[in-house]
C-alpha cells in the first residue's frame, strides 16, 4: 500500500504554518517504509494544488492531508488547537463547514488526484483549527500556544492513522 502524507501552510502567516511543522517532524520520525507499506512525505507551501504531480507520482492508495483549518458556525465545540479528522474526504458532507485556507477545496484536490492516478484513492484530512492568521514577517514568529499543543496532537494522530492503515 502507498501512502502520500501531504502537508500544507504558510510560513506568512503565524498558525498557517502548523501543516508545514507537521510535516517537518513526520519527516524526521516517520520511516518510509512502514509494514506493507510505503510513506511517502510532501510538503506543499505552495498549497496542495500545486504538488499533485509530487503527491500522485508514488501512486498512491491513501493520502493523508494536513493542514491549518479555520472553523465556521462551530467555533464553542471546537478550539484553537483542536484536532479534525475527515476519514473520507470525497464523501464527507459537512466538509463545507470548515474552511481552509486555499483556493481549491480539498474535495477538488481528493478527485483530482483519483482521476490522475486512474483510481480510487482514500483521502483522509487532519485538520489544526488555528487562532491566528495574521502576516509575520519576523524571522521567527511563533505559533499560539494552543495550536502548538494541536500541532503535538496532529503528528501523533497522523502516526496512528498510519500505523492502523499498515499494520491493520
Amino acid at each position: 500500500m502507498n501512502i502520500v502524507i501531504a502537508c500544507t501552510g504558510s510560513e506568512w502567516y503565524r498558525d498557517d504554518r502548523a501543516g508545514l511543522i507537521v510535516c517537518r517532524n513526520l519527516q524526521q520520525t516517520l520511516p518510509e517504509k512502514l509494514g506493507i507499506c510505503n510513506v511517502s512525505i510532501v510538503e506543499c507551501e505552495t498549497g496542495l494544488e500545486r504538488c499533485l504531480g509530487l503527491i500522485t507520482r508514488n501512486n498512491p492508495d491513501v493520502v493523508i492531508f494536513v493542514d491549518a483549518v479555520r472553523v465556521v458556525g462551530h467555533e464553542e465545540n471546537l478550539r484553537s488547537g483542536s484536532v479534525i479528522v475527515i476519514d473520507n474526504v470525497v464523501e464527507c458532507e459537512s466538509l463545507q463547514d470548515t474552511a481552509l485556507t486555499h483556493k481549491l477545496s480539498i474535495k477538488t484536490v481528493s478527485q483530482l488526484i483519483s482521476y490522475l492516478v486512474g483510481h480510487s484513492v482514500r483521502c483522509v484530512f487532519v485538520g489544526i483549527v488555528v487562532e491566528n492568521l495574521e502576516l509575520c514577517l519576523e524571522e521567527n514568529c511563533e505559533l499560539s500556544e494552543e495550536v502548538k499543543k494541536g500541532v503535538e496532537r496532529c503528528v501523533n494522530i497522523v502516526r496512528e492513522i498510519v500505523r492502523d492503515l499498515c499494520y491493520g
